[in-house]
């Protein structure tokens, strides 16, 4: 199981070494103490146990509305596979969500996955054919859930790198709902 937080290892600032107990100390009288019990109560409800991971999402908005979610919902991480630059703007989608998230830019797909595989993640590939539904799998070990770009949706490479595969069951006529939806649908 991953560790609950992995910021175990010390932050580097400025060139300096710092604890994550350091900063607490450093920055908790700068908060009242409605505000620091609120913060406590929100770090002791995230999870590492499932990870969000984005795929060459070219919309910003689209991108920001997943942070947003998972923010939201209480996943502490996403990761973020960005082999391209070509991004639309959208500032006010994620309401400051993305200050509040541990996310990590991977210009490596195989790079990224690679490290969820060390870390202990199953990796989980969202794919609209040969997926299984998504209540039907079990997540009582740690997952990453892969989440591929609006055209394409999560690539080959990928599928290849991926323990398993699901999908959102649909019962209407449209053949998939937009990535920030069924992002947000399955975590």
């Amino acid at each position: 199981m991953p560790p609950r937080c992995p910021y175990i290892a010390p932050f580097q600032i400025s060139g300096k070494t710092f604890t994550a107990r350091q900063i607490i100390a450093v920055l908790a009288p700068m908060t009242g103490p409605e505000r620091s019990q609120r913060l406590h109560e929100i770090a002791a409800q995230r999870t590492y146990s499932i990870v969000p991971v984005l795929e060459n999402v070219y919309d910003r908005g689209n991108l920001s509305a997943v942070l947003r979610s998972a923010e939201a919902l209480g996943y502490q991480a996403v990761h973020i596979i960005d082999a391209s630059s070509d991004f639309k703007e959208s500032n006010r989608v994620t309401q400051g969500a993305d200050k509040w998230l541990d996310i990590r830019t991977w210009e490596s797909a195989s790079d990224c996955i690679q490290h969820l595989k060390r870390l202990g993640y199953r990796i989980c590939a969202t794919r609209l054919e040969d997926g299984r539904p998504i209540g039907e799998v079990a997540f009582d070990t740690p997952a990453a859930l892969l989440f591929g770009n609006e055209k394409d949706g999560v690539s080959p490479e990928l599928l290849a790198q991926a323990d398993e595969r699901l999908r959102i069951p649909m019962t209407g006529f449209t053949q998939s709902f937009n990535i920030s939806v069924a992002a947000a649908l399955c975590l």
